[in-house]
């Protein structure tokens, strides 16, 4: 039963480019997934990267200033136009703004992902592979789209061990920057919220729902961006689905694919 409905892992993005190309190349797909279609498309990304840039900074700027007012900060001292002792005087008000921006910001970075992935997908059926890597440079990341350093840089170039060295330790220290930043955003998160629990500005109800409320925010949050980028375990039924379909068309073809893979799986 394993072999016919064998376990991969996928991340949601692959997900979503399975499913887009089964609908692409289907008849209505060649249709309606147009030029026109792909312009909408990359215009709605472009919204969705400025609000999803401008609320990341905003709520940037509220963690730092909930947080340095909660360790360290003087009551002279001030960031963005916020002092700490005005932090420290409306930190609910703050804690409950900056809990709703993580969770929408992490709402907007799953369309923006998905966005990408769309287009992405478009462009890879659409355009050949001798230039899908240029074309690649629109429907990737409008900001931040880097270069792919590991890629081959020519026809008749390869690359030496030093720079395969240098790209693995690359790929080691963005790995290990990824870890911190999921580890220093828990932390400072468990900081803010331990802070405004225990030294409330607020009556003890409305202190306390604040912290419940934006727990599950930040909580959501989060495991809204590990669902989105980590693998996940699924059960793949596709080869169930075709041997099913065959046994229905031809009894012929369908014992000549269970030979086939019979022989694929000795």
């Amino acid at each position: 039963m394993s072999r016919l409905s064998p376990l991969r892992w996928l991340t949601l993005s692959q997900i979503w480019q399975e499913r887009f190309y089964a609908a692409l190349r289907s008849n209505a797909g060649q249709r309606d997934f147009d030029q026109g279609f792909i312009d909408r498309l990359q215009r709605r990304r472009e919204i969705v990267e400025k609000n999803f840039w401008r609320l990341a900074i905003v709520q940037t700027v509220l963690l730092i200033a909930l947080f340095l007012n909660a360790v360290v900060l003087q009551a002279d001292i001030s960031i963005a136009g916020l002092s700490a002792k005005q932090v420290g005087a409306m930190k609910e008000l703050i804690l409950f703004i900056s809990a709703t921006i993580a969770l929408l910001v992490s709402i907007l970075a799953a369309e923006r992902q998905f966005l990408k992935t769309i287009g992405t997908a478009w462009a890879r059926e659409k355009y050949s592979p001798e230039v899908f890597e240029f074309a690649g440079i629109l429907f990737g990341d409008v900001t931040m789209q880097l270069p792919n350093f590991t890629g081959a840089p020519g026809r008749f170039r390869f690359t030496t061990k030093f720079l395969t060295t240098l790209y693995a330790l690359l790929v080691v220290l963005i790995l290990a920057w990824m870890l911190l930043f999921l580890f220093a955003n828990l932390l400072i998160y468990a900081v803010i919220i331990i802070d405004v629990a225990t030294a409330p500005s607020l009556p003890p109800f409305w202190s306390k729902a604040i912290v419940v409320y934006s727990a599950i925010a930040y909580g959501a949050s989060l495991l809204l961006s590990v669902l989105l980028w980590l693998p996940r375990p699924y059960r793949d039924y596709s080869l169930t689905a075709e041997l099913m379909e065959l046994q229905k068309r031809s009894k012929q073809e369908y014992e000549a694919r269970l030979k086939e893979l019979a022989r694929q799986n000795k």
